[in-house]
C-alpha cells in the first residue's frame, strides 16, 4: 500500500485499521470530504479523553454512558462498571460527596461487592453533570 498523506489521520482516527482495507483513492476522496466540511484534525483537537482513556467533558460522559447501556443491552453489572470508571477519572471523592455517601461505599456498590441503589445510580449521574433520560423503544 503506498504512503498516505499526514491528514490521513483524521479518517484513521474515526475508522481505525479498517481504513487499510480502502483504496487510496477512496481515502484520500473521504479526507478531502472531511476537510470541506470542517472536522477537526485530531492533532488540533482538544483532549476530551483523560489520559486513561476516559471522558472528562459531560458530553463525552453521556456518550460513552449511553454506548455502554445500548452496547450491553442494558447490563446492569457493565453499565455500573463503566459509571465506576468514569467516576475513578473524574474524582470518585467528590462524586461519593454529591451522592452523600463515604468514597469506599461508593466504589464497592458501582463495583457489584455491594448492593447498588438507583438513586447512587443517579447522585453519581448527577454529579457528572449527566441526566438519565428515557424514551420509546421497540418491545
Amino acid at each position: 500500500m503506498p504512503e498516505l498523506t499526514v491528514s490521513a489521520a483524521r479518517l484513521y482516527s474515526l475508522i481505525g485499521d479498517g481504513m487499510h482495507d480502502l483504496p487510496v483513492e477512496v481515502i484520500e476522496k473521504l479526507e478531502r470530504m472531511l476537510q470541506r466540511y470542517g472536522m477537526q484534525h485530531p492533532a488540533d483537537e482538544p483532549e476530551w479523553w483523560d489520559a486513561g482513556g476516559y471522558p472528562r467533558s459531560a458530553l463525552d460522559i453521556a456518550c460513552y454512558l449511553d454506548a455502554c447501556i445500548v452496547e450491553s443491552g442494558g447490563d446492569p453489572k457493565t453499565v455500573a462498571e463503566a459509571l465506576l470508571a468514569v467516576a475513578d477519572a473524574n474524582d470518585l471523592r467528590r462524586i461519593a460527596r454529591a451522592c452523600g455517601l463515604p468514597c469506599d461505599v461508593l466504589r464497592r456498590q458501582l463495583s457489584g461487592r455491594r448492593t447498588l441503589s438507583f438513586g447512587t445510580v443517579l447522585g453519581a449521574m448527577r454529579a457528572l453533570g449527566v441526566q438519565l433520560r428515557v424514551h420509546a423503544g421497540a418491545r
